[in-house]
């Protein structure tokens, strides 16, 4: 019964500040249970409880999506609760679990373009284009933003050393779409994030890359 009313939280928590009688009802919690949730959220590290208040500071809520999947929830059921605030820093979180080199928000320049997100390994990086689109996208969508990481990684491949490894062009996004793969280019949805990357070097030969 209390899992029903922890995923709730993850969609309620904001950074700030929120009084127990405001989370109370919001989550339409019985006052029976308020100690067992404040005392769950007072182990997540950026998550205080001071008399009457609950205190809520930048990345809680990525610490409760974790602690929540630590406590055996569904990867899908979390996701779900992030927004697009979250979105970035989960998966950056997960893939340093991964044993990933992270960098966010890459800058290419002349002209000026962004990758959200370079992932890198001994032997490969992925260039990720997350986006936080509200439902699962149309076809055409997906072709454009396939299109815009094509024209970046293959920038990105002659502006950037990688000493050569291969650089894999990926669009991650919080829905699956209707296919999951377009001119080499996977779409991966969050839920699926993880068992792609540890089940990734298997089908490279199917995936467009770039030589650095």
């Amino acid at each position: 019964m209390l899992n029903r009313y922890l995923i709730k939280v993850l969609s309620k928590l904001k950074e700030d500040t929120l009084s127990l009688e405001d989370l109370t009802s919001n989550l339409n919690l019985p006052p029976e249970r308020l100690k067992e949730v404040t005392k769950y959220l007072e182990s997540i590290d950026s998550i205080k409880i001071q008399k009457d208040m609950v205190k809520v500071r930048k990345g809680a809520r990525v610490k409760l999506a974790f602690s929540l999947l630590e406590q055996g929830f569904a990867l899908e059921d979390v996701v779900k609760e992030l927004d697009w605030e979250d979105f970035e820093e989960f998966s950056s979180n997960l893939m340093r679990k991964l044993d990933f080199k992270v960098r966010k928000r890459f800058i290419l320049r002349k002209p000026k373009r962004e990758i959200d997100l370079i992932a890198e390994k001994e032997n490969y990086v992925l260039a990720i284009d997350c986006k936080s689109w509200k439902k699962a996208p149309y076809l055409s969508r997906f072709v454009k933003a396939i299109e815009d990481q094509r024209e970046r990684c293959e920038r990105l491949s002659k502006e950037a050393n990688f000493k050569e490894k291969r650089i894999f062009p990926i669009i991650l996004s919080l829905y699956e779409a209707e296919v999951n793969l377009v001119k080499g280019v996977p779409l991966v949805p969050l839920y699926k994030l993880r068992s792609f990357l540890l089940e990734f070097e298997g089908y490279t030969d199917k995936l467009l890359s770039f030589k650095s």
